[in-house]
Order: C-alpha cells, then sequence, then structure tokens
C-alpha cells in the first residue's frame, strides 16, 4: 500500500489555501512541547496536523506508536471548541482520554458500554 497524504501549503506558497492556516509552525511546536512533551514531529505528523487545520480530508498510514493520535489532539488543540473524534475501539477511547486528562486536557468520551446516566452528563 502507498503511502501519502493529500497535498498541503508549503513554505512561502501565497496561494488562498494557504490563508486557511490557522496556526504556525511555531505554535504547534510549542502545542508539541508543552503539552506532549516532544521536541519535534515525527515523520508525516506536521503536514497531517497541517492538512487538518486547513480543512482538507487527510489519510495517514502509520504504524501502532508512530502518532497518529497527535494527527487530531494537536489541531484540537491549536483550534477551539469541541472536536468530535470517532474510534471504533473503547479500550483505545478510555487510555486517550485518560492520557489527555493526565496531561490536564479536557476530553470525555461516550461508548455503548457506559451507564446511561454517565452517557447524559
Amino acid at each position: 500500500m502507498k503511502k501519502f497524504l493529500i497535498p498541503i501549503r508549503k513554505e512561502g506558497d501565497n496561494s488562498s489555501s494557504s490563508k486557511k492556516q490557522l496556526c504556525g509552525k511555531e505554535d504547534l511546536a510549542k502545542i508539541l512541547k508543552h503539552k506532549f512533551g516532544y521536541s519535534e514531529f515525527r515523520g508525516k505528523q506536521f503536514e497531517a496536523i497541517e492538512a487538518v487545520l486547513s480543512g482538507k480530508d487527510c489519510f495517514c498510514l502509520m504504524p501502532t506508536g508512530g502518532g497518529k493520535s497527535m494527527c487530531y489532539q494537536i489541531p484540537a488543540l491549536a483550534k477551539q471548541g469541541i472536536v468530535l473524534v470517532v474510534c471504533p475501539l473503547i479500550a483505545l477511547m478510555e487510555n486517550q482520554v485518560m492520557a489527555l486528562k493526565e496531561k490536564g486536557i479536557a476530553a470525555e468520551f461516550l461508548s455503548s458500554t457506559q451507564k446511561s446516566r454517565v452517557r447524559e452528563k
């Protein structure tokens, strides 16, 4: 399977699509460092994050532990408001929400295994 990301803005690109960029690389790197403790992006993370922030569809194929979660967690922190992530694995939802809360990041999840009063909260 060929790995790819959709085309995104490159440095120095002044096209109208580049104006959709909501956060510069330095700002995103600060979020990465201060919230997650990493000093640099791995692989194609930055390109994926930039695509998400630009409102483009993005397909990112990375191995387990490759940093896929950062590709939507960092844009969520860079933007104001609510971000909805759909995940088919309840254990993964629980682990990610717990890890985000440990970092002081507000996060919740909904699943079919929760009691109705928890879901209504």
